[in-house]
């Protein structure tokens, strides 16, 4: 399938209709049909143009004698436009000079065939492993086999490109932390995308938007921060060259133009924002704000594909851990998407991996629209629990645990899933039901029976937060870790067991200690709670 060129250049999900594609139909763009691909046909296949084809399974590779062969000089000029291709689609060419002023590379490829064994042969014996120009492609090797009357053996060049001097990042710390980012808080955004957008998309499109750098470099540089001994100011100084790039872009009268750098920027700085706040009240909700008007003004974002769609679903989790931490609505227009969402759930496209997923997170976004939207009667409690239902029977067999065992009936079971994305959407299933079980139990009137229901709803309760807590004690990753840790912050009073608070506590103090994310707040919070005392840090491995 051909996508266009403006689907291209937003980064988002072409269906290659013709003459306008859906995306660019939808958002009345000009559709920029992609241009004719140029495909090799083998018309000169020896073992078609000679009489008698070969047997089965053979291929006959030796020319005719009355073959003719183009002219080849032996010095030959090779001219990289590389850099003017891709000025033709970004706008400027990787040098950061404008794209009708980038000039073609010259490499000269002229040395003679007697110069180029000469001094192969003098390379030693430990050096003499693959190179850059022995990874040939099939037509290339036979090319080169062939021996033309009228051409020069083709060597290799002498260049190695594996270790030019052209370096996309010319500076070393921004190297790192870029490559930090990629490493580890790729995965944080990720988690929900089978694509893993951010850990490809993002840290591609960093190298030429100022704006997507500086916000990587920003929360990079604060995560080592606080993991590691890495200075605090320079998070600071990314953060504000973002904050001024991200504002420039917003003044502009086309921003749709840039919603593919603005949308994910601004999930990257919502992640600094988050791990900043060392109290509730530092949490000042600028970038958390700022995303949600965004994401609220088109549905495509949703479904859109590619980074753009990838931002919309780390901004919908990110918005569902301060909806928990807090209690309290969520920032997002939930009946808006509900829609669109509906109409989506009805088709087989809804039964991949990657839709169960998106399905499960928006049962908890339905869920705390309920409980805690004021009374707001989008929703009720009969049509979410039927959504659960309907999503329980496609989820049983995709995305239930490999492993699940428990030793101690005082502590967390442990469940092993294929992978975090699946850990992810059980834990927001189970806090659904956990917080439709807590609105019931609000709801209890007193009388003959009121004990035995409560009784029941506490129970019922405890078997959902093992899932959810047992989930992220068992994983090595850190989504599954800090999704407990907030949903702990609206179902503390739940948890009544003090072997199990102790764990808890544990969590939030490794969560901290290892992922740098901030609870200690949280945790001298919740042993006044509970009337613990707070666990001593464990030492580190």
């Amino acid at each position: 399938m051909l996508t266009c060129l403006t689907c291209r250049h937003r980064h988002v999900k072409c269906d290659g209709l013709s003459p306008v594609c859906t995306p660019c139909n939808k958002s009345n763009r000009e559709c920029a049909p992609p241009g004719k691909r140029i495909k090799f046909c083998d018309g000169m296949n020896p073992s078609i143009q000679q009489a008698g084809s070969p047997n089965y399974g053979e291929r006959s590779v030796t020319f005719a004698p009355h073959q003719q062969w183009v002219f080849v000089p032996s010095d030959l000029s090779f001219i990289d436009e590389t850099n003017e291709v891709v000025s033709q689609y970004e706008g400027y060419s990787v040098d950061g000079s404008p794209s009708g002023q980038a000039d073609a590379t010259l490499i000269s490829a002229s040395r003679s065939s007697e110069e180029c064994e000469q001094q192969l042969q003098n390379v030693p014996s430990y050096m003499s492993r693959p190179t850059p120009w022995s990874f040939r492609s099939p037509v290339q090797d036979q090319a080169i086999s062939v021996d033309s009357p009228n051409s020069a053996r083709i060597q290799p060049s002498s260049r190695n490109w594996l270790l030019s001097q052209e370096s996309r990042l010319h500076n070393p710390e921004h190297a790192y932390l870029l490559h930090h980012f990629s490493t580890t808080l790729c995965a944080w955004l990720d988690v929900c995308d089978i694509e893993r957008c951010f850990g490809s998309d993002a840290v591609t499109l960093a190298l030429t938007s100022p704006l997507l750098l500086n916000s990587c470099l920003a929360v990079a540089a604060r995560h080592l921060s606080r993991v590691a001994k890495y200075d605090p100011e320079l998070a600071d100084t990314y953060h504000e060259t973002a904050v001024q790039l991200l504002l420039t872009m917003l003044n502009d009268n086309d921003i749709d133009r840039h919603i593919g750098i603005i949308l994910p920027s601004t999930v990257i700085l919502r992640l600094f924002e988050q791990l900043s706040s060392n109290v509730p009240v530092n949490d000042l909700q600028r970038h958390l704000l700022g995303g949600s008007v965004f994401i609220n003004s088109r549905t495509e974002y949703a479904l859109c594909g590619g980074l753009t769609q990838a931002a919309f679903w780390a901004f919908v989790l990110q918005d569902v851990q301060f909806s928990l931490a807090y209690q309290i609505p969520l920032r997002i227009h939930t009946q808006l998407f509900g829609v669109c969402f509906q109409q989506l759930w009805q088709t087989e496209e809804s039964c991949t991996d990657q839709m169960i997923i998106y399905r499960a997170i928006w049962i908890l976004v339905e869920t705390l629209q309920y409980c805690f939207g004021n009374g707001s009667g989008d929703y009720d409690e009969n049509s979410l629990q039927e959504n659960i239902a309907r999503w329980e029977i496609l989820a049983s067999q995709r995305l239930q645990p490999f492993y699940h065992g428990r030793n101690n009936p005082d502590a967390f079971p442990t469940l092993f899933y294929a992978r975090s994305g699946h850990a992810i959407a059980v834990q927001h299933v189970c806090m659904a039901k956990i917080l439709l079980l807590d609105h019931r139990a609000s709801r209890l009137r007193m009388g003959i029976g009121s004990k035995t229901r409560l009784r029941d709803l506490k129970n019922s309760i405890s078997q959902y937060a093992d899932v959810l807590f047992g989930s992220a004690l068992s994983s090595e990753d850190a989504m599954p870790k800090l999704f407990a840790c907030h949903a702990v912050c609206t179902m503390a009073s739940w948890v009544s067991n003090s072997s199990m608070q102790q764990q808890i506590l544990g969590l939030l103090q490794t969560t901290e200690r290892h992922h740098g994310w901030p609870w200690r707040y949280i945790v001298d919070r919740l042993a006044e709670d509970w009337e613990v005392e707070v666990p001593p840090p464990s030492e580190p491995p």
